[in-house]
């Protein structure tokens, strides 16, 4: 990955996340998506994976499961909330992915302006053949930020969370432990610990 400019942007990759593939000298986090090439768009969540990263307590970079603390990054919109729509992460993993992520860094002032690599002729096809996603489809209640101007960010230590729902079947699933599909789940910080920002 480069940045505007062109240069790395390639930070040292951590022990604890040397079993994850990398890409342009960047850890690819686990829920990411990959692309029938072999590549990833970094930019992308794999909804299955994201979904079973709120409903087993798993980090959305290393894929490992969290212990009693979990961090989130929070856009300054999401802070007022106190509603994540990216899944938790270690503590570890949290301070990898502050200094790595070009948005979340503050290297860059607007989201993308052009379609991501997914919504191109890359994601036509999925990487893994017979896999739950159907193929790439769009994230539903995704959003959409194209060109809008970058917020600051936040780490936000927590507790506890809660699993918010699209509906109440979807609900009744999350209760039972199983992971839906084709529905986008949110969390609900429910015991802010510790709230951080990220200077750009």
């Amino acid at each position: 990955m480069t940045n505007p400019r062109g240069t790395s942007n390639a930070l040292p990759v951590p022990q604890h996340l040397a079993h994850r593939p990398t890409q342009g000298g960047l850890v690819v986090p686990w829920v990411s998506v990959e692309l029938a090439n072999g590549t990833f768009d970094l930019g992308n969540m794999n909804n299955t994976r994201a979904n079973q990263c709120f409903v087993r307590r798993r980090c959305q970079v290393c894929g490992q499961r969290i212990g009693a603390r979990a961090v989130f990054l929070l856009s300054e919109s999401a802070l007022e909330s106190m509603s994540a729509g990216e899944p938790p992460l270690h503590p570890e993993c949290a301070a990898y992915s502050k200094a790595a992520c070009p948005m979340v860094a503050g290297r860059v002032d607007h989201y993308r302006r052009s379609p991501t690599r997914t919504e191109g002729h890359a994601g036509e096809e999925c990487a893994t053949p017979g896999c739950d996603c159907a193929g790439w489809i769009p994230t539903p209640g995704g959003g959409d930020n194209t060109g809008r101007p970058a917020e600051p960010w936040h780490l936000v230590w927590c507790a506890g969370y809660d699993i918010t729902v699209p509906d109440k079947r979807t609900g009744q699933l999350v209760n039972r432990g199983l992971v839906p599909i084709g529905v986008r789940l949110r969390a609900r910080i429910s015991a802010p610990l510790k709230i951080r920002p990220i200077a750009g």
